[in-house]
């Protein structure tokens, strides 16, 4: 998310050496392009910009670990889903 839309992106464009931080998971230096962007306004009338973006290239570390994450993520939505959160 662009809160404060200053990133003026086009699909397609590539960004390298961006930060991706994880909470509990670590920080890792990953390339990106842009696959769609949106703008949405929010309840209280504020626009904000929301990127979407696929990985290029990843390492088979940095994809496990990513997949990891999700995976924690995905199991701690369904545990709160089920009353256990």
């Amino acid at each position: 998310m662009d809160e404060s839309q200053t990133l003026a992106e086009v699909i397609g464009t590539h960004k390298t050496e961006s930060l991706l931080e994880l909470p509990q998971a670590g920080s890792f230096v990953v390339a990106l392009q842009v696959a769609r962007t949106e703008t949405q306004q929010l309840p209280n009338g504020k626009q904000i910009q929301r990127l979407g973006c696929t990985f290029i290239d990843l390492s088979a570390s940095t994809q496990m670990a990513i997949q990891h994450y999700i995976s924690r993520l995905e199991r701690q939505q369904i545990a709160k889903q089920r009353g256990h959160g």
